[in-house]
């Protein structure tokens, strides 16, 4: 989606989390991040400027709550106990704060239910779009160079794009949201 945005001529920032695939990153403006709260904070400090906010990253809804920056040891037979606090909602942050002239797009990862789950995600972040990956084909999603979505806007508005690589894909998506964006904006 970004080398698509800067395909069509978008000024294209780029926060991007861990990953092991390279990607061609060339006229990008990118941040590296390791954290949801990382994330969450160099994208705010983007907010301003952004009509289109994009939020397509699988972060974590939780995390440890304490961290050591050792080994815990083996003390006795039995294991730690590991508590657990909610990372920040990064699409809630955009969606609620969204002002006007601003377009919200986040991503919806699914094994059942995935539509009702997707619109649900739609009202809940106050997005202007959600973008349903189903994970029940084969050549769909993370591991592989294609995919097939479903796209919900608000106001009923619904687009499905059939299996496809993922740079055609992306291509179609940009152009799609360019296109509601105007239309709501005009």
């Amino acid at each position: 989606l970004a080398r698509a945005a800067a395909q069509l001529g978008a000024q294209v920032t780029l926060v991007l989390g861990p990953t092991q695939k390279e990607h061609n990153l060339d006229g990008l403006e990118v941040h590296r991040v390791v954290s949801a709260e990382e994330m969450l904070n160099v994208m705010i400090q983007h907010e301003e400027d952004s009509q289109l906010i994009i939020c397509t990253a699988a972060v974590s809804d939780f995390r440890p709550k304490a961290q050591v920056d050792h080994k815990i040891k083996k003390t006795s037979t039995e294991a730690p106990t590991l508590t657990l606090e909610q990372t920040p909602d990064i699409l809630a942050h955009f969606g609620k704060n969204k002002k006007d002239g601003q377009f919200v797009v986040g991503f919806a990862l699914e094994t059942q239910n995935g539509e009702e789950y997707a619109k649900g995600k739609l009202a809940k972040k106050k997005a202007n779009a959600i973008v349903l990956n189903e994970m029940n084909k084969q050549g769909v999603g993370f591991e592989s160079e294609t995919n097939e979505v479903h796209v919900f806007f608000t106001g009923g508005k619904k687009e499905f794009f059939p299996i496809q690589d993922k740079g055609v894909l992306g291509r179609q998506l940009m152009t799609l949201f360019t296109e509601v964006f105007e239309l709501q904006h005009a």
